[in-house]
C-alpha cells in the first residue's frame, strides 16, 4: 500500500495473517525515532499496561429482587396502585461498623442502591444489597417511607474473584437461600 499527500503521517501499519497470527510491521518513513516513542508509550498508555499487580476480573452477584404486595394482593410497587410506594421516597442504608449509611452513589446507575421494574407481569424492585467486608452478615435497610423500614440481612460467599449472596433474611425471616432459583422474594405486607 502506497500513502501519498504531504498531510497523511508516512507510518504505515500493516496486519498480515499468517497462519491466525497477527504481525504487525512498522514502515518507517521519515520519521524520528524520537516520535516513534512518543507513539510507542502513548500506545501503551491506550491500551490499558498495568504492573503485575493485577488482580484481574471480579464477579459481584448481590442484587436482590423483590415484589411488594398488601393482604389484599395489591402491587404497592405500582405507581398506580392506591397507597403504592412512591420510588422517588425510598431510601436504602447499609449497615457499616455500626452504623446505617444512606446509599447515594452518584456514578452508578443506580445512585441510590434500587430500581424498580416491571418484570413477570407485576412491578419488582432491584435492590443492590449490602456487602460490607467488615460486617459478618451484610444489613440493608429499606426505608419505604417515613412509617416503614423494612431489614434485609444477608450471607456472604467470598473467594478470589466472586463476592456472592447466598442466603436472604427479611426481618429475621430466612427468605431465600441457594444456587438453583432466581434471587426473588415476595412481601406481604399488612
Amino acid at each position: 500500500m502506497v500513502i501519498t499527500g504531504s498531510r497523511i503521517l508516512t507510518l504505515g501499519i500493516i496486519r498480515l495473517i499468517i497462519k491466525q497470527e497477527w504481525y504487525i510491521i512498522f514502515a518507517l518513513n521519515q520519521i524520528e525515532v524520537k516520535t516513534m516513542a512518543i507513539v510507542f508509550f502513548f500506545a501503551c498508555f491506550i491500551s490499558g499496561c498495568s504492573d503485575k499487580k493485577e488482580k484481574g476480573f471480579i464477579i459481584v452477584d448481590i442484587g436482590l429482587e423483590m415484589s411488594v404486595k398488601n393482604t389484599e394482593g395489591i402491587d404497592l410497587l405500582d405507581p398506580n396502585s392506591p397507597g403504592s410506594f412512591i420510588a422517588e421516597d425510598i431510601k436504602l442504608f447499609y449497615l457499616k461498623n455500626g452504623e446505617a449509611e444512606y446509599v447515594n452513589e452518584g456514578h452508578l446507575d443506580d445512585p441510590k442502591g434500587f430500581r424498580i421494574l416491571r418484570a413477570e407481569g407485576e412491578y419488582r424492585i432491584r435492590i443492590v444489597l449490602n456487602n460490607s467486608e467488615t460486617e459478618d452478615f451484610p444489613i440493608t435497610y429499606i426505608q419505604w417511607n417515613e412509617d416503614r423500614t423494612d431489614t434485609i440481612k444477608c450471607e456472604i460467599h467470598r473467594e478470589p474473584g466472586l463476592v456472592m449472596c447466598t442466603k436472604v433474611w427479611i426481618n429475621d425471616e430466612l427468605k431465600w437461600e441457594g444456587y438453583d432459583t432466581e434471587r426473588f422474594v415476595e412481601v406481604i405486607m399488612p
